[in-house]
């Protein structure tokens, strides 16, 4: 008989995505609201922990905070296409959009990556948590990260199988490997992307690439010579 049940087992699985994907923003979806003319308030689904980014019509609109709301905006037509939305102190999972939209757009929650779709409705794309079902990990990862966390929260569980020394060790090996898969998907997600073109990598960085000065280079010469 196993110590450990498939419950516990299940239970504690879940817990520790949903801890690593709260501290993690790795996980991602996209809704669209349902724009009403004259009105500025949305309110957005439980499972919207953050906003990545709102695109009205295809365009990306900036966020505002209600201060600099007040401070640069007051005074400006308050009707028209948003141009910025307030997430912050407007209310819990509630967004505003600013100026109030003059036009009613509908909503198709399929296929939102598509650029024909983006282009015709208010986009929300957001950070959310694994749920276990729909939200999950990336399969190549998800099992050896979770692995510690659950050996850990077992151990330290009252019963038979309770070993603090054993705890203690699968706790080091969770951070750890939180540590390290956190900051490879963060990386895979914020990094700049590498296109293909030519044959050849091209960055999307836009930095300077390192140049020698004219004194340390070579003389050119033509095959030959």
């Amino acid at each position: 008989m196993s110590l450990f049940s498939s419950e516990q087992i299940n239970r504690y699985v879940l817990q520790g995505e949903q801890l690593f994907t709260n501290e993690f923003r790795c996980i991602t979806d996209r809704l669209a609201i349902e724009v009403v003319s004259g009105t500025s308030l949305y309110t957005l689904p439980d499972n919207v922990i953050d906003i990545r980014r709102i695109t009205y019509r295809g365009s990306k609109i900036d966020p505002i905070s209600h201060r600099d709301m007040r401070e640069y905006l007051d005074g400006l037509s308050s009707s028209g296409t948003p141009q910025n939305y307030i997430f912050n102190n407007v209310g819990q999972s509630t967004i505003k959009l600013f100026p109030t939209p003059a036009e009613t757009l509908g909503t198709i929650q399929v296929d939102l990556f598509n650029p024909e779709i983006v282009r015709v409705q208010c986009i929300v794309e957001f950070w959310t948590v694994a749920d276990g079902i729909g939200y999950k990990l990336p399969e190549y990862i998800r099992r050896r990260l979770l692995k510690p966390y659950v050996l850990k929260s077992l151990f330290l569980a009252e019963g038979k199988g309770q070993n603090v020394k054993a705890a203690a060790y699968w706790a080091k090996k969770w951070a750890a490997l939180k540590s390290i898969y956190g900051i490879q998907l963060e990386d895979q997600l914020n990094i700049p992307r590498r296109l293909m073109a030519n044959g050849s990598f091209q960055s999307r960085s836009y930095l300077a690439q390192p140049v020698l000065p004219l004194s340390m280079r070579g003389t050119g010469m033509n095959p030959g010579e």
